[in-house]
């Protein structure tokens, strides 16, 4: 299982596409209408920490596959993007 998973990360890209035109974020001002030029983030993480930084609100992220039939759309909350983090330890 854990080889799997292994395979699934390794061939797995984090893009953010912007919902208005269609297209993928290649570098901090740059747009491609092409996935494989697109930057890969990674993680979800890394792509939320560069739409809050860039305060993207019609941007979505794609876990990309390689193969468009498999791609998963996340679309995240403006809320979650641009309201600062809270420790929710004591």
């Amino acid at each position: 299982m854990a080889r799997l998973d292994r395979e699934i990360q390794s061939s797995m890209r984090v893009l953010v596409r912007n919902r208005d035109t269609g297209l993928f974020l290649k570098g901090k001002a740059l747009w491609t209408d092409e996935p494989l030029e697109a930057r890969d983030f990674v993680s979800c993480l890394n792509a939320m920490e560069q739409l809050r930084g860039m305060r993207l609100t019609n941007a979505e992220l794609i876990l990309s596959f390689g193969d468009p039939r498999l791609d998963i759309t996340l679309s995240p909350s403006h809320v979650l993007l641009f309201q600062p983090a809270r420790a929710t330890w004591a």
